[in-house]
C-alpha cells in the first residue's frame, strides 16, 4: 500500500467492532482483500470521544474507518429513571432488545420472555421522562470534524466514514429521527473534506440485513456494507485516473522576454 502503510484501522461502536458476526464483520472482509492488518479500536458503547483518545492506533494505516453518530444519538432513559429497574439493567445498552436467542426453545424460551419484558420498559420509561442522549448536535458536530482532521494530520491516506443505520422507532423512540441528523453531520463533513462517505441507512434492507434487535447489522449486512465501501473505492480510483488521463502534458516553456519598446518611442530624458 501507500508508503508502505500496512494497517486498516477501524473505529466505532459495536457494529464495527463486528458484534455477532466473529470474522465476518465489515472491517475483516476487507482487511483480507487489501491485504492489510486490521486494527479494530471500536467497542460496545464508544463514541467518537473515545475514538479521538485512539488515534495513536491510527498511525501507518492506509485506510480508517469509522461509525459515528448511534451511541451519540441514541435515546436511553434518564439516570433517575432507571432507579425503578434491577441494577443489572441500568448499564448501558441492558434494557435493549436480544439481538439473538439461542436454537433450542427450552433456553431460549425465558431468553425471549426477558427481552420483551425489558425493552418495553425501556420504551415506557422514555416515553414518560423524554430520555436524553450522550453527545450534543453541536458537540457531535465539533468533534466529528476533530476526528477526521487528526487522521489526515496523521498521513491516512483513504479515510471512509459510514453513517449511522436506521433503527426501529418501536424499540428505540425518538431515536430515528435524531440519528437521521446525525447521519445528515457524517455525510457534510466528508463532503466538505473530501472523504469517502457510506450510507448505512440505505446500504441495509430493513430489517433483512439487522439482528432481531434491529439495531446491529448481520452476516447480511456486514456484506452489503463490505460491497458499499469497494464500490466507493473503484469509483475514487477511476475519477483519479481519469483525472491522471485528461491532465495535459505540460512542454518546456521559454522565459518570458520583457516587452521591447516600440521603434519610435521617445527616449527616456536623461538624469542630470
Amino acid at each position: 500500500m501507500a508508503d508502505g502503510r500496512t494497517k486498516l484501522t477501524v473505529y466505532g461502536e459495536s457494529t464495527a467492532f463486528g458484534f455477532g458476526v466473529r470474522e465476518r464483520s465489515f472491517g475483516r472482509l476487507l482487511a483480507a482483500q487489501l491485504g492489510l492488518e486490521l486494527t479494530n479500536c471500536a467497542g460496545f458503547g464508544a463514541t467518537v470521544k473515545d475514538s479521538l483518545l485512539a488515534l495513536d492506533d491510527a498511525e501507518e494505516s492506509a485506510m480508517v474507518i469509522a461509525i459515528h453518530g448511534v451511541n451519540e444519538a441514541m435515546v436511553r432513559p434518564t439516570e433517575r429513571s432507571l432507579l425503578v429497574v434491577p441494577p443489572r439493567y441500568r448499564r448501558s445498552g441492558w434494557m435493549d432488545p436480544r439481538a439473538y436467542f439461542p436454537t433450542e426453545w427450552r433456553r431460549a424460551l425465558p431468553k425471549r420472555i426477558e427481552s420483551a419484558i425489558r425493552w418495553r420498559v425501556k420504551v415506557t420509561l422514555i416515553r414518560m421522562t423524554g430520555g436524553y442522549h450522550r453527545v450534543t448536535l453541536d458537540e457531535f458536530r465539533e468533534l466529528h470534524r476533530r476526528f477526521i482532521r487528526e487522521l489526515k494530520a496523521r498521513g491516512v491516506p483513504t479515510i471512509v466514514l459510514i453513517g449511522p443505520p436506521v433503527l426501529d422507532a418501536r424499540f428505540f423512540p425518538y431515536t430515528p429521527e435524531l440519528m437521521a441528523r446525525f447521519d445528515a453531520v457524517v455525510r457534510e463533513q466528508a463532503r466538505e473534506e473530501s472523504v469517502i462517505y457510506v450510507s448505512a441507512a440505505d446500504s441495509l434492507r430493513r430489517w433483512e440485513d439487522y439482528f432481531r434487535d434491529h439495531l446491529h447489522a448481520s452476516v447480511s449486512g456486514h456484506q452489503r456494507i463490505t460491497d458499499q465501501i469497494n464500490a466507493e473505492l473503484r469509483q475514487v480510483k477511476a475519477q483519479a485516473q481519469d483525472a491522471s488521463s485528461a491532465a495535459p502534458e505540460e512542454s518546456p516553456r521559454a522565459p518570458i522576454a520583457a516587452p521591447k519598446p516600440p521603434a519610435d518611442a521617445a527616449a527616456p530624458p536623461a538624469q542630470t
